[in-house]
């Protein structure tokens, strides 16, 4: 009864089912699911394949190697690759076309394809391609690399006419690749080319054939393809594809290859190799190295390739419009058939294009776009359907319409008569647009404060150009296009004093102001701040709404304002405009600030032209041309044009007011982008920077700009008026990537200037400056700016550069200085200053005084040029030193025809100077010295400039007035009349003398000549010499005849006249000069160095000028008898010049001081000038290697920035790009302290951020019977910060070493040639024998003051304790001895005594058997107030002095002289060599001193000798002794004396109380200063004598003079029996003051203690005083205030000093703002103010360690301590502010990292971390039911695991390191005994399968079949999926079954089967169908998932019962 009923209720659910269904929406059959729609497909990139491309593969179908997936992009912007499947039945690889193949997609699971979109693969089949440029040899080896001898050979040849054989090597055996198509310096080459072709396929083969050998028959040879690859650029890529091919000696055979080449490779090389056919290496059973092998054509071919973005066509550059009129049809339209585009990879190539006439409507006037379809040549790709287009521009027929304009017109009017005018300006743009052109009329002023006008897309014709222009009355004023905002005569309210204002609120305001300049009746008032009530006549100021002016006198009237203008920045905007002129226009007003512009013309434009316009009450820049990109003005003119800024007075010189800047106001400024330019016949008036300049300023910002060319601006009138900066042209250049200067052949001619107060800048490359006149050039009083006070510079700076530039025929009047150039960096070359005449230059340019002054670098040709001041004649400046124009000429190279002389101008008065508004004619008159005199344009000097073309061609003066081409006239207004009559005489040629073996084109003959007219007048001609009688090789005396020309003057009778020239050449020439000076600076060289190794350092040749005005280098030989290379000291080497070149070689006589170092120790450095510092250079450091042929340069910078180390780094361009070494010669260093460690120290970097060095390391060469190279370092790659390179060498060999040296060397540099690179800090050091002597010499080496100071600064200073390390960083042990351990202990702790004390502190340090020591010496202050020094005198044989003792910060007192037979005495010294003197007046004690007595050898080698010393100073009052001297090295004593002395009685009294005379008597005379000793007593021994003593009575210099000494051995001898005494000393000079006390704070100042009477006492701020702000500075004499003199240079004067001085002041320490940046915090400020500590609390952050840096904002480090993590920096280094930069960073490991994945990951019991050196254990709980694989890896190794029980594992501990990266894997797989394979439902035509793995649930992964994420179910416990079948149950195998990461879908059995989050009805149905397989498969939105939620009762199928179950449910 129960089935029954259970199926009766099926039954009546099925009949209401049925019902319900009938009236339910059709949907309910299909899924609501929302799928995801395809919005596009990408098309993969385009392929190309070699037309017969089944030629050279077997399968085609199979190497197409097309995209197996595309990528789509769904509706939320997702993107998915998708499967893709091409139908390539339509590709025929044997016929050229472009094929698309079709794709069918996989949608993905949901997705939907609404639009139907497709997909293309596109194939270019096109034509055979051979990338190798010479394959068949048949230009010789070109682009081959061989590795033996190779010939070009006619036969055998396999193609063409040549073949290449190349010759066995018996250096080369098997397997070495001996042929190769490029090396490796030039692989980049084929590289580009695939790069260019794209990635893919590439085919290289090559034929072969052996020459007759005894081993042809065992060779073979085989083809190998190698590239790099940047995904892994150390290793090369090597196809091993290529066939072995044996040789064969009778015909050629082929070897090739196939290889796959990525597009990204950097290099690519094709090789081919021999080979032994009976082994694989070299030296196997078979030798090649004979044989000879034939090569022919080669092939390397781009079989099928990906084609590479860069034939993408990405741009179309749009053609020249076409104008045409009315009615035209389309096919009459003379459109272009091809167009340019641009491609990807930047080239441009011409495509065909195919018009539409879409769209174009002949009838519509104006500008219409018409576009076209590329013809893409089966070759380019375009991705983007970038179309052509053209503008056509349609006119009315005939002559363009015009519209007239009117202030009085009506915009109702059409405009086109004058009667009917317009009004409205502003439609100007739109009219022209459209074809019209525009006149406007006369006498008639547009307003236009705001708006501006933008033209663009207009277009005219060479013959018809667009017009602006004018109409109407000729007589009235030039219609005006006023920028500007008048204001009513009205307007103005009277506010008193002539104080009005106006109201002008309606005005734009900008920073509170609304006006930026104020015109009254045309003058300009002076704009300022502040209250109107503090104006001055003709000022004004603005605010609140309301101007305030204030007149002369009256109600201002005619007031036009200039408005701020915030939104556009130009008031005429010109672009893309072509042929387009602007006549009889008067624009007013406009820009209101410099940095904007009146009339800006932006590129492209073609032809715009400006004529007879005017330009009035402009600022900024008035027409500028310029451009943003690489496009170009092409052919602007501005013409006939004025330019008038006007200036007032006070506009001009006062700036008040900083809105208000009159420094950068420019006529015409050509900018960026500019070809052939025409500025002519304008005058520029007030421009207050400059009228006319070329200029490049944008080069870094848009590096690929076009550059300005070939512009001419002539016959302009610039007037500097009240400008008080006014310079007339310019031209300031850059390079653009390329190297390519971007400003050439620009012209400027004819030209007058006037009034100027800087100088002409002239740069760039092949410009030429000429016939120009420039009157008054002089610095303004009031210049804001600087200037340059000179007529004409090429001084650059930032990136200009000045190259072939030509100066030539200009005349430059009353100027400050004439023509400069100076080069601080190598970039002013090859430039001609010629025929140019400077007059009354002033010098008052102390920097660059003269007519013309060099300090160039390069090559600076000054030639025929004229000069004159009165009593100037010194002139012309070279590097420096001044010269007359004729010691130039005779000592400066490249100098010649120079001349000081009046011009005697015909009108020109030369006393009118420093005057404004002079015009003068500087016509010469005939009898000028510089009529005829000039450099002939023929002169062969112009070969070396291309820029004569700009010339040759219009040879004019300013005037326009011709040049003789041969005999010019110099200055810029030409001479060039022609003579007639008859020549009588010709000049006499003085003799020339030239060294035997000058060609006879060197001998330096007058191009010119004076000839004598009958007349009696003079004229120069030209001269050309007959070289018959000239022998080149021969001694002897030639007489030269030269043929005159008068060319230039027919009329003139030669009158057989010829010029003569005698010609002596000698063997021997007399040296007049030395020209440059030999390196004569002191040298130094190690001990034992080589006689020959010195000679190398020395200077090989010099620069001499001898007779006959002859230079040459003539060869130095140097010696030095004396010299012993094992004897340290010094020895003076003599160079000389051979007495055969020269005839007074005691003229050439050369002297060079060379110092033998004493022997070096372990720990003492041996390179020599290793800072380079010595003597300025980077002796006797040497380039080597690329220095013959690549020639870099080198010098020192002493820049702070770029030094690491010390004060000086040497910097290195390498300018070829490769390989460049700085090396120094080490060898007889080394060889002297012989084999063992050696420790090497450097820092390198690049010069700028943008430079990378390549391969830069360091080595040690040690050369000898066996060469041995020892690496230092490995190559690395340098910027711009420091790296340093550290290594220690270990040498062996030196004994038999034949050459060692030290090495720094880089590759080459990346981004570009000619890269510079620094090198600071080297350092090299022997440290012993082995490595325990080594480390005791490292250790010893690291300990310095500064390891152990502690908190101390100095040792001179010591008083906390010190920090005394007891191991050193190498192993060694330190033990440390005090010689005073109750002030400095042993462990370091400091005592302090009563009195200072110095302490010898001395470190111990062993190591291994071997010790060595290091002493400090360290002074611990005393606790009394004043610390007392001992200053002890040790007299080196002398007599002895006593010690003084003496506090600190005061002087010595100067003892007696000590006395030491046969020795005077020199002085006191500081240091024991007796080099530095000891001052006893100015210099303080802050030490324990010792100072030691200097002697000079003074006995006569007979009898008695007698010498006097004594005190050299006194002050007036103070006591002078006089010690009198008995030496002799013939007798041992003296018993009787007589001495004379005579003395100064004006200044001195002679004491004789306070004498010492041991018993003489003596007899003196105080009137006539004469004393006379006489000593008969006893014997006294030598070395004694007598001391005298004098008071010093008044100021000067006194005398004490011994005029006589006689001695003898007998007691009371008689006088006659004296023997008569040598005196060696007779003079002691006594210089007495008087001196007055001055009292001033040393805190505060500098300045002596004392100041001589009646004398001026200067003295200046303390050294520190930059660092404080001084108050007022007061003094008084003996109290009364006296006045003191500020000298403006720091220092100061008190005049005239009488009495007691003090000086008194004030100051206050300067604060400065302190950045302080931290990681990961926000930055911080700070104040630091000079003298007071500041201090700085480091960071803390566990697992973190914090750097520091402390920077002055120059750059420079600052100093400072760190205690306890607080940073302190002393008070007196706070001199600038700086940045305290704080690095946070994380500790280094000391573990690896253990990280676990794959599918078993959770299965896993691990630690995260391992410790290098243990064993490493994990473990893994495996389940039954999988299979289970494990491996581990550290980065890409595998390492290899050790199984244990129980599912461990173990790894090595010595497979990794701390900071590593281990992954463990663990993957399972489902044991197919868990798997089951069930039918589920039956279908119309198949089965569905239910597959079950029966495990447990997965935490974090899923199984998958086929791919496929399989389902949990918990009802089954088991992961499930449905398979259809047909037939029999499937199979499920291992490779089915996956486990990957991810979630399992969970089906639930809820009976909601269509995831309705609903259980009814469609439920039920849904089951019902697929019970009754109305699926036959997943389709109609039923997918797996669904299938497994229908089984409702889990018997794992689906029949009627589980649709009951869920009716039942809702039923019940």
């Amino acid at each position: 009864m129960r089935i029954h009923q259970y199926n009766m209720r099926i039954l009546t659910f099925a009949l209401i089912l049925a019902m319900l269904v009938s009236w339910l929406p059709s949907t309910v059959h299909a899924e609501e699911s929302i799928s995801m729609d395809i919005t596009q497909i990408t098309a993969p990139a385009a392929k190309a394949i070699i037309v017969n491309y089944d030629q050279y593969v077997s399968n085609v179908n199979a190497n197409l190697g097309l995209p197996e997936t595309v990528t789509v992009t769904l509706a939320d912007g997702t993107t998915a690759d998708v499967a893709v499947t091409w139908d390539t039945s339509s590709l025929d690889v044997n016929t050229l076309g472009t094929y698309s193949l079709p794709g069918t997609i996989t949608l993905p699971e949901g997705a939907t394809n609404s639009q139907n979109l497709t997909v293309t693969q596109q194939i270019i089949i096109r034509e055979y391609t051979n990338l190798l440029s010479n394959p068949s040899f048949e230009s010789g080896t070109t682009g081959w690399h061989f590795r033996a001898n190779t010939t070009q050979v006619t036969s055998p040849v396999k193609d063409g006419t040549y073949a290449a054989k190349i010759d066995g090597d018996p250096n080369i055996s098997s397997w070495q690749a001996q042929i190769s198509y490029v090396d490796n310096s030039n692989t980049t080459v084929l590289a580009d080319a695939v790069q260019t072709q794209g990635s893919g396929q590439y085919y290289f083969g090559i034929w072969a054939q052996s020459a007759a050998a005894t081993t042809s028959e065992n060779a073979a040879f085989i083809t190998v393809m190698r590239y790099r690859n940047p995904a892994n650029p150390t290793d090369n890529g090597k196809s091993t594809g290529g066939s072995s091919i044996s040789l064969s000696s009778t015909d050629y055979a082929q070897s090739s290859v196939i290889c796959d080449l990525p597009s990204d490779v950097t290099w690519v090389r094709p090789e081919i190799s021999l080979r032994s056919t009976q082994g694989n290496v070299a030296g196997a059973a078979a030798d090649i190295s004979d044989l000879s092998v034939y090569l022919d054509h080669a092939e390397l071919i781009p079989l099928n390739v990906t084609l590479p973005a860069s034939s993408d066509v990405v741009e179309c550059e749009e053609p020249e419009a076409v104008i045409t009129n009315s009615g035209t049809a389309f096919t009459d339209l003379a459109l272009p058939s091809t167009v340019n585009v641009k491609l990807a990879s930047g080239s441009s190539v011409a495509l065909g294009v195919t018009w539409s006439a879409e769209g174009y409507d002949s009838n519509t006037l104006g500008s219409q776009t018409i576009y076209g379809t590329l013809d893409l040549a089966n070759t380019y790709t375009n991705p983007n359907n970038i179309t052509a287009q053209i503008t056509v521009v349609v006119k009315a027929i005939g002559t363009a319409p015009t519209i007239y304009f009117s202030t009085s017109g009506d915009d109702a009017n059409d405009g086109l008569t004058p009667e009917t005018p317009k009004q409205d300006v502003t439609q100007i743009p739109d009219l022209m647009s459209k074809g019209y052109n525009i006149s406007l009329k006369r006498g008639d002023t547009w307003y236009l404060p705001y708006e501006y006008l933008y033209l663009s897309s207009i277009t005219g014709t060479s013959d018809n150009p667009a017009v602006i222009c004018a109409y109407g009355d000729e007589a009235a004023t030039k219609p005006i296009l006023a920028f500007m905002q008048p204001v009513e005569d009205t307007a103005w309210t009277d506010l008193g004093d002539n104080v009005y204002s106006a109201d002008i609120s309606d005005m734009t305001e900008a920073d509170g102001h609304r006006v930026y300049r104020t015109f009254v009746n045309g003058s300009a008032f002076k704009h300022v701040q502040g209250d109107y009530t503090a104006l001055a006549a003709e000022e004004f100021c603005d605010y609140d709404g309301t101007i305030y002016v204030k007149t002369a006198g009256g109600v201002p009237t005619n007031v036009e304002l200039i408005p701020y203008r915030s939104v556009y920045p130009y008031s005429l905007y010109i672009t893309n405009c072509s042929n387009l002129t602007i006549r009889d226009i008067h624009i007013k007003g406009g820009s209101a600030s410099t940095s904007l512009k009146v009339v800006g013309i932006f590129a492209p434009t073609v032809s715009i032209t400006f004529d007879n316009c005017d330009f009035t009450y402009t600022a900024g820049y008035v027409i500028k041309f310029n451009s943003l990109s690489g496009e170009v003005n092409e052919t602007p003119v501005v013409a006939n044009c004025l330019f008038d800024n006007m200036l007032s007075e006070a506009e001009g010189l006062v700036r008040d007011d900083s809105k208000w800047e009159v420094g950068r106001h420019e006529g015409v400024d050509l900018m960026h982008g500019v070809e052939s330019a025409w500025i002519h016949h304008n005058t520029f008036r007030g421009m207050s920077h400059v009228a006319v300049e070329i200029e490049i300023l944008d080069r870094d910002s848009n590096p690929n700009l076009y550059g300005v060319h070939n512009c001419v601006i002539e016959y302009n009138l610039v007037e500097g008026a009240n400008a008080s900066y006014a310079r007339a042209f310019g031209i300031c250049d850059a390079t653009n990537d390329a190297g390519e200067n971007l400003a050439t052949f620009n012209v400027f001619r004819h030209n007058k200037c006037y009034d100027m107060t800087t100088s002409i800048h002239l740069f760039g490359k092949n410009n030429v400056f000429y016939s120009n006149t420039i009157s008054y050039t002089h610095p303004s009083e009031t210049l804001h700016k600087a200037a340059q006070p000179w007529a004409f510079d090429a001084i650059p700076w930032s990136y200009l550069v000045s190259e072939g530039n030509i100066v030539l025929n200009n005349t430059f009047y009353d100027v400050a200085g004439g023509i400069m150039t100076e080069d601080k960096s190598g970039v002013v070359d090859n430039n001609l200053y010629a025929n140019n005449l400077i007059v009354n230059y002033s010098e008052d340019n102390t920097n660059y005084p003269g007519a013309i002054n060099t300090a160039a670098l390069g090559t600076i040709y000054v030639m025929n040029n004229g000069m004159y001041t009165a009593g100037k004649e010194t002139c012309i400046y070279a590097d420096g030193v001044g010269y007359t124009p004729e010691e130039a000429n005779k000592t400066l190279l490249n100098y010649s025809g120079n001349i000081f002389a009046d011009p005697k101008f015909e009108t020109a008065d030369l006393s009118i100077v420093n005057q404004k508004g002079v015009k003068q004619d500087f016509t010469l008159s005939d009898d000028s010295p510089y009529c005829y005199t000039g450099l002939s344009l023929n002169d062969e000097i112009y070969e070396k400039f291309p820029a004569l073309k700009l010339i040759t061609d219009d040879y004019t003066d300013v005037n326009g007035k011709a040049y003789l081409t041969q005999t010019p006239s110099i200055g810029a207004v030409s001479y060039n009349v022609t003579q007639s009559g008859k020549i009588v005489s010709v000049e006499e040629v003085s003799g020339l003398i030239v060294r035997t073996g000058t060609a006879f084109a060197d001998i330096n003959l007058p191009t010119t000549i004076e000839v004598t007219l009958d007349s009696g007048s003079t004229l120069i001609l030209p001269v050309t010499w007959s070289e018959d009688t000239y022998q080149t090789d021969a001694a002897g005396n030639y007489s030269l005849v030269g043929t005159l020309s008068t060319a230039e003057h027919p009329d003139l009778d030669i009158n057989g006249q010829t010029a003569a020239c005698t010609v002596t050449a000698k063997d021997q020439l007399e040296l007049v000069k030395i020209m440059a000076s030999v390196n004569d600076t002191a040298i130094s060289v190690p001990y034992n160095t080589a006689l020959e190794t010195v000679l190398k350092q020395l200077t090989s040749t010099v620069t001499v000028l001898e007779e006959g005005n002859v230079i040459e280098d003539l060869p130095i030989t140097w010696s030095c008898e004396s010299y012993d290379p094992s004897v340290p000291g010094k020895y003076t080497f003599v160079g000389t010049i051979s007495d055969t070149l020269i005839s007074n070689p005691e003229a050439g006589i050369f002297e060079v001081p060379v110092t033998v170092m004493n022997p070096l120790s372990k720990g003492e450095e041996i390179l020599i000038n290793p800072d380079f510092t010595e003597n300025g250079s980077y002796a006797p450091w040497v380039m080597e290697w690329s220095a013959a042929t690549n020639n870099p340069t080198m010098e020192v910078t002493t820049d702070a920035a770029l030094i690491k180390e010390g004060e000086s780094a040497a910097m290195i361009v390498n300018p070829n790009n490769r390989w460049g070494s700085l090396g120094q010669d080490v060898t007889d260093q080394v060889k002297y302290l012989g084999d063992g460690q050696y420790l090497f120290e450097i820092w390198m970097r690049a010069l700028s951020d943008d430079e990378v060095i390549e391969k830069s390391c360091v080595d040690l060469q040690v050369s000898g019977k066996s060469s041995k190279d020892y690496l230092g370092t490995a190559h690395t790659n340098i910027g711009s910060e420091y790296v340093q390179f550290l290594q220690i060498f270990d040498i062996e060999g030196t004994e038999q070493a034949t050459a060692i040296t030290f090495h720094t060397s880089t590759q080459k540099t990346i981004n570009d040639v000619g890269k510079s690179y620094i090198i600071s800090g080297c350092s090299l050091i022997y440290l012993g024998v082995n490595d325990a002597e080594a480390a005791v010499t490292l250790d010893k080496l690291a300990l310095t003051w500064d390891t152990i100071k502690g908190g101390n600064e100095s040792a001179d200073n010591v008083t906390s304790a010190l920090t005394l390390p007891t191991t050193g960083e190498n192993g060694s042990t330190i033990t440390w001895t005090s010689s005073n351990e109750s002030i400095i202990a042993t462990d370091g702790n400091i005592t302090q005594g009563e009195n200072t004390q110095t302490v010898a502190l001395t470190a111990t340090i062993a190591g291994d058997g071997y010790t060595d020591t290091v002493t400090f010496s360290i002074t611990v202050p005393g606790t009394s107030a004043a610390n007392e020094r001992t200053v002890v005198f040790v007299s080196n044989g002398g007599t002895e002095v006593a010690p003084q003792f003496v506090n600190d910060g005061e002087t010595v007192d100067k003892p007696a002289d000590p006395i030491r037979e046969g020795y005077s005495f020199t002085g006191w010294y500081s240091d024991d060599t007796m080099t530095t003197t000891w001052n006893f007046v100015t210099d303080l004690v802050n030490r324990d001193l010792v100072l030691y007595a200097g002697w000079t050898d003074a006995i006569s080698d007979v009898g008695y000798t007698a010498s006097i010393a004594g005190t050299a100073e006194a002050n007036v009052g103070e006591s002078v002794k006089v010690n009198v001297q008995v030496l002799s090295n013939t007798f041992e004593n003296f018993a009787s004396a007589e001495v004379m002395i005579s003395y100064d009685t004006e200044r001195l009294t002679f004491n004789e109380t306070a004498s010492t005379l041991n018993g003489a008597t003596v007899k003196f005379d105080a009137e006539s200063g004469t004393l006379t000793l006489e000593d008969y007593g006893e014997t006294q021994e030598l070395g004694t004598g007598y001391t005298l003593v004098f008071t010093a009575k008044t100021q000067g210099d006194a005398k004490v003079t011994l005029t006589n000494a006689a001695f003898s051995t007998q007691e009371k001898a008689e006088k006659d029996n004296l023997t008569q005494a040598s005196l060696a000393s007779s003079e002691v000079t006594i210089t007495v003051t008087l001196l007055h006390n001055v009292t001033l704070d040393n805190k505060l100042f500098q300045g002596d203690a004392t100041v001589e009477d009646g004398t001026d006492y200067t003295f200046s701020l303390a050294n520190d005083s930059q660092h404080y702000d001084y108050g007022k500075i007061t003094a008084t004499i003996d109290g009364k205030d006296i006045e003191v003199v500020d000298n403006g240079d720091g220092t100061y004067t008190i005049a005239n000093v009488t009495g007691k001085l003090v000086i008194s002041g004030s100051r206050t320490a300067k604060s400065y703002t302190i950045a302080i940046q931290v990681t990961g915090e926000e930055d911080k400020t700070a104040t630091a103010t000079y003298g007071k500590d500041f201090t700085y609390t480091m960071p803390t952050d566990a697992g973190y360690t914090y750097s520091l840096i402390v920077k002055y904002a120059s750059g420079n480090d600052v100093p400072y301590t760190s205690v306890d993590g607080i940073i302190t920096i002393v008070g007196t280094d706070i001199i600038e502010a700086f940045t305290i930069t704080v690095t946070k960073t994380l500790i280094p490991p000391t573990t690896a990292t253990v990280t676990v994945e794959g599918t078993a990951a959770s299965d896993v019991t691990y630690e995260i971390t391992a410790t290098p050196g243990a064993d490493y254990t994990f473990t893994v709980a495996k389940d039954s039911k999988y299979n289970y694989t494990v491996s581990a890896r550290n980065g890409d190794t595998e390492l290899e695991l050790t199984e244990g029980n129980n599912g461990s594992y173990s790894i090595n501990g010595n497979d990794f390191k701390a900071g590593d990266t281990i992954v463990i894997t663990v993957n399972k797989s489902v044991n197919l005994d868990n798997v089951t394979v069930t039918e589920y439902v039956t279908l119309d035509q198949a089965v569905m399968w239910l597959v079950q793995i029966t495990t447990d649930k997965l935490d974090n992964s899923v199984f998958t079949y086929q791919r496929n994420n399989m389902f949990w179910s918990e009802e089954y416990g088991a992961y499930t999926y449905l398979v259809i079948a047909s037939g029999e149950q499937p199979e499920v195998t291992a490779e089915d079954l996956a486990i990957i990461p991810g979630t399992a879908t969970d089906v639930s059995y809820e009976m909601d089967v269509n995831i309705s989050n609903k259980v009814d009805a469609n439920d039920s149905q849904l089951v019902y169908n697929m019970y009754n397989a109305h699926y036959a498969t997943f389709t109609e939105n039923v997918t797996i998932e669904k299938f497994l939620r229908a089984d409702i009762n889990g018997d794992a199928k689906i029949n009627v019962e589980d649709a009951a179950a869920i009716i039942n449910s809702l039923l019940t």
